[in-house]
Formats: structure tokens, C-alpha cells, sequence
């Protein structure tokens, strides 16, 4: 569940949280709130504009009627498009406007190419990329780390524009894991497998399960241990070396992590029912 949602009860205050990405393609970004009621007139501007409504209500105008823009959508606006926005529930937003100069990695010519009229997407914002609330501009490592984020957010955009293509790779990525229940295996090995890029691997993971690509695989081997504690009286340490787990310390400290109950009375309690 999106860290943003659960909060359209509370209400909306007028903020401003504006941060500068200093490397392009990107200009500025923010996180910002508007109050019920609040309106903009129409204009337009010369950048691309991205808005990621994160809760609340959103309503834009770019001259085919109002849109509703809620929650996990974002609405991308190329240049020189007029528009106005209103909002009358109030919303919380992520928005990121892209500088006007092309970037040495083609990112922003692969935008204008795939956004040539204001669309709007279904995305769920991921918590890493919340933190770029943090507004990372301490130091160089900081800066790093924010450049990674809009990246990842960027090609996210662009991936989301491809559907018809995902839910094949996923079935794969699941098909191939579900295969690999015995052992733990790298990004790198599952991307060279799957002929995908771990940045690729890692964001569709992210994005239709929540979690990064180790700890779903790490949720369907404990998944499988579960199955196999309630089949039969396989030994613990058996059924923790079935499913990958060299260490059985391990294994009963991630199986409590992810079922709250020790693998022991995960099968007392389990079997008990089937009594």
C-alpha cells in the first residue's frame, strides 16, 4: 500500500516544499499540498511537467474537459500545452518539471517522443522514492543518491507507457523464482536469466509486489517452507536446507519476520486445524 494513502480524512493545509535537481534532465521538484477549493488559472509553460497525485483529489483542465487526477495517478503535461488546475477536495502532490536542455542520456527526447499530449497513468509511488523529501543536497553522496531517485522515477514513467509488456515479464520473473525455491540467487543471475537489466528487475518487482527482488524471493522460499511444514513432519532444519536456508538460525528468524510465528509453532498451530 502506497505510504501516502489512508491520510484524505485529515485536512489539507497550503504547503510548498519546492528543491532543485541541479542535473538534467531534471529543473525542480516538489512536494506540495493545496487546500480544498484552491484554483490556478490557465497557462502554460515551455518544460515538461509531471504531477503525481499521492492523496487527495486533483481535477486538470488542458482544454478537453476537467480530468480527475487521484490517488497513484500521475498526469504528464508536454510543453506548450495551456491548462488549469483546480482541486476541491484537496490533494498532496509529487511534481517534477524537466529542464528545457536535452541530457547526453536521452532521457528527456524519449519523454517528449513518448508524451506528445498531456496523458494520464496509473503509478503507484514507491516509498524510495519519498525520500526525496530529504531533499538530498548535503554533500556529493546525497547528490548521488537524489540523481538515482529521479532516474528511477524517469524510467518508470517511461516503462508505464509499455503495460502490454509487463505482465508477461512478471509472469516470467514469478515462473523463474517459483523454480528457484531451493536457493538464494543474485539480481544479477535472475537479469542475465530473464534478459533484463537489475535496474529493470528491481523496479517492476518494486512496483507490482512492494519489494525489492531478494526479499521476493526470499517471501516465496518461506511461502514454500510453510506449504511443507503443514504437509507433513519434515525436520525443521530439512525443510529450512528445501528451501535454500544453509543457516537455521536464519531461516527461523526470517520465517518469525515474515508469519510472525517460529516455524515450530507455525506447524503445531496449522496442523492443529486440520484436526
Amino acid at each position: 500500500m502506497n505510504a501516502f494513502n489512508g491520510r484524505s480524512s485529515q485536512k489539507f493545509v497550503n504547503s510548498t516544499q519546492n528543491t532543485s535537481a541541479r542535473v538534467k534532465p531534471w529543473d525542480v521538484y516538489n512536494f506540495n499540498t493545496w487546500e480544498i477549493g484552491r484554483f490556478m488559472k490557465r497557462h502554460r509553460h515551455d518544460f515538461l511537467q509531471m504531477i503525481h497525485v499521492l492523496d487527495g483529489e486533483l481535477e486538470i483542465d488542458w482544454g478537453t474537459g476537467w480530468h480527475r487526477v487521484g490517488p497513484e495517478t500521475l498526469h504528464v503535461l508536454p510543453p506548450g500545452f495551456a491548462h488549469q488546475l483546480r482541486t476541491q477536495k484537496g490533494h498532496h502532490q509529487f511534481g517534477l518539471n524537466f529542464s528545457q536542455k536535452a541530457d547526453e542520456r536521452g532521457l528527456l527526447a524519449s519523454l517528449l517522443r513518448t508524451f506528445t499530449v498531456p496523458r494520464l497513468i496509473n503509478l503507484p509511488f514507491c516509498r524510495e522514492w519519498a525520500l526525496l523529501r530529504n531533499q538530498y543536497q548535503r554533500d556529493s553522496l546525497h547528490g548521488f543518491r537524489q540523481i538515482h531517485i529521479l532516474e528511477d522515477y524517469t524510467i518508470s514513467v517511461l516503462e508505464g507507457m509499455r503495460p502490454e509488456k509487463e505482465p508477461s515479464a512478471i509472469r516470467q520473473i514469478l515462473g523463474f523464482l517459483k523454480g528457484k525455491l531451493d536457493r538464494a540467487i543474485s539480481v544479477s543471475e535472475a537479469a542475465q536469466t530473464l534478459h533484463l537489466s537489475r535496474a529493470s528487475l528491481q523496479r517492476m518487482c518494486r512496483r507490482h509486489f512492494e519489494s525489492g527482488f531478494a526479499h521476493l524471493h526470499e517471501r516465496l522460499r518461506i511461502e514454500n517452507a510453510g506449504n511443507i511444514l503443514m504437509r507433513d513432519d519434515t525436520p525443521i532444519k530439512i525443510v529450512a536446507a528445501r528451501c535454500g536456508f544453509v543457516d537455521l538460525y536464519h531461516f527461523s528468524r526470517t520465517f518469525k519476520r515474515v508469519n510472525g510465528l517460529s516455524p515450530l509453532v507455525f506447524r503445531k498451530r496449522t496442523r492443529s486445524r486440520e484436526v
